[in-house]
């Protein structure tokens, strides 16, 4: 049985810990003997499947520098040791020289220039030293998974020579579909869904401002369900009376008590500003939830006219398109509803982990050949 080794040490969200449980669940069905490099919140939070073992040490819980030396200096031997075949980085960024490595590319800010337009100096300067890491990475591996063709595009245009490059999109899955899915909508249309992170590019605060700043006659709900600290909460109620707004703000919990919630709202809406992928949307569509979104490039390359679209950084465009939605017929809300469920049924986890074992296996034969 091969052995394979996935770095996730750098993983400090629900939605990378989503990701790498489901590839993982599939690749060990695959005859692989997978070894996860884990920092603290992945061993603690990640259930294990068969075949999958933990390989934890104390500096993977340090500052990024240290783990990345570490990676450097010791990574290459350690995996050796090991006897991986290769290795699969879930952060895109290695520099150490065991091969095969495969990188995995999903963080879209340090290639968009809405992080050089909108974040101060010092974030700035850490996407510009992670976009020359991400891209050294790439000279040295040369083997690279895009999340998404929007996203692999911006990577790709920093670099002359691409004809020597490995490389494939592979969107990331949902859960199998449940059959006992929403199908009906409220009279009203009127109770939305926010699920991410309260991050800055996330524009949540743009759209806590469209709600304040609604004119009409009708009333909006929103549940906000996503990480966030108590300081930036407190921030944020001093400008947005939430009782009034009708603002509703919960911590995540488990992955699968947040896809339970979907099917009680009406529509799930996503003002962000920059994205790879964008798993919550991918979530709704499999539940057959209409999705309001910011009409970024990733999202039309995945859904087409599925989404109701509006400008991110207009507070008008985002109620304007609010209050459509609320007036629409059932009849149109389930011709874009149709349209992303059938996506998503295509876009299961199975089959993301599969498009991963086929990428793997190829490399490895190559590499198998060329020694």
């Amino acid at each position: 049985m091969k052995i394979i080794a996935i770095d996730a040490i750098d993983i400090n969200s629900f939605g990378g810990l989503v990701h790498l449980e489901q590839i993982t669940k599939v690749l060990s069905q695959k005859k692989l003997f997978i070894k996860v490099y884990s920092n603290s919140f992945v061993k603690n939070n990640l259930k294990l499947s068969k075949n999958v073992s933990f390989e934890k040490n104390s500096i993977f819980d340090k500052n990024f520098l240290i783990r990345h030396f570490w990676k450097i200096l010791f990574f290459k031997k350690d995996l050796e040791k090991r006897k991986c075949k290769v290795l699969l980085s879930l952060n895109g960024i290695y520099h150490g020289l065991f091969k095969p490595t495969i990188l995995l590319q999903q963080n879209m800010l340090p290639f968009d220039n809405y992080a050089n337009e909108n974040y101060k100096t010092i974030s700035r300067l850490k996407f510009f030293f992670q976009k020359i890491a991400v891209l050294i990475s790439i000279k040295l591996h040369r083997n690279i998974i895009f999340t998404s063709k929007d996203l692999r595009n911006k990577i790709l245009k920093n670099l002359k020579h691409r004809k020597f490059l490995q490389q494939k999109v592979i969107y990331h899955g949902v859960e199998k579909i449940n059959n006992s899915i929403k199908k009906n909508f409220t009279k009203n249309n009127n109770k939305f869904l926010y699920v991410s992170e309260f991050q800055k590019y996330k524009n949540h605060e743009l759209l806590f401002e469209a709600l304040k700043k609604n004119k009409s006659k009708k009333k909006f709900y929103l549940t906000c369900i996503g990480r966030y600290n108590n300081l930036d909460i407190r921030k944020l109620k001093k400008n947005y009376n939430f009782k009034k707004l009708k603002i509703k703000v919960k911590k995540i919990s488990k992955q699968k008590n947040i896809l339970k919630i979907y099917k009680n709202y009406d529509a799930i809406i996503f003002p962000s500003l920059c994205e790879s992928f964008g798993l919550p949307l991918l979530e709704a569509a499999s539940k057959k939830v209409p999705i309001l979104c910011s009409n970024l490039r990733v999202f039309k390359e995945i859904y087409g006219n599925g989404c109701i679209y509006f400008d991110p950084k207009n507070i008008k465009s985002i109620i304007d398109k609010i209050i459509l939605f609320s007036t629409l017929k059932e009849k149109e809300i389930k011709f874009k509803v149709k349209s992303n469920y059938l996506k998503s049924t295509k876009l299961s986890w199975n089959y993301s982990g599969n498009e991963y074992h086929k990428v793997i296996s190829n490399v490895i034969k190559f590499y198998e050949k060329k020694n």
